[in-house]
């Protein structure tokens, strides 16, 4: 538990649970990813048993993805998709992948992609050098 102190700066320092302002904070600490995210607006399909709903990608790493899914359709997977089941994320110009939610929050979803690094890293370098732009990664 934390220590009551009138500082709560000092309370979470001491009990080394807080991180520095530098790239994070208390709540959302520094994180380091294993692959960088490119921000590549793309439409797909997230399918998870007999459900089927439309999705925005809003960007994507050779291991994950994060999806934005409309409000309105995600009532209709919401009974289906839970965080760590496996479901099927389909983008029809990189191709179609096991994938599972890791987080879940308001309309969008973080998925970490099971097989299809490879393929995706060609898609990114691919997406790069045909549109002329150095997509600086997150």
């Amino acid at each position: 538990m934390l220590a009551f102190s009138s500082n709560a700066k000092k309370s979470l320092e001491k009990h080394a649970r807080v991180a520095s302002n530098a790239g994070g904070g208390m709540f959302w600490p520094l994180r380091r990813r294993r692959d960088a995210r490119h921000e590549i607006p793309l439409d797909g399909f997230v399918r998870k048993g007999d459900k089927s709903i439309p999705c925005r990608l809003r960007n994507i790493s050779a291991g994950g993805a994060l999806i934005e899914i409309d409000s309105s359709d995600l009532f209709e997977l919401n009974a289906h998709l839970r965080i760590g089941h496996t479901a099927t994320l389909e983008i029809p110009e990189i191709g179609t992948f096991k994938a599972h939610p890791t987080r879940m929050h308001w309309k969008f979803a973080g998925f970490a992609i099971e097989d299809g690094a490879a393929e995706i890293g060609a898609f990114i370098e691919h997406w790069q050098e045909s549109t002329g732009q150095e997509f600086r990664p997150h």
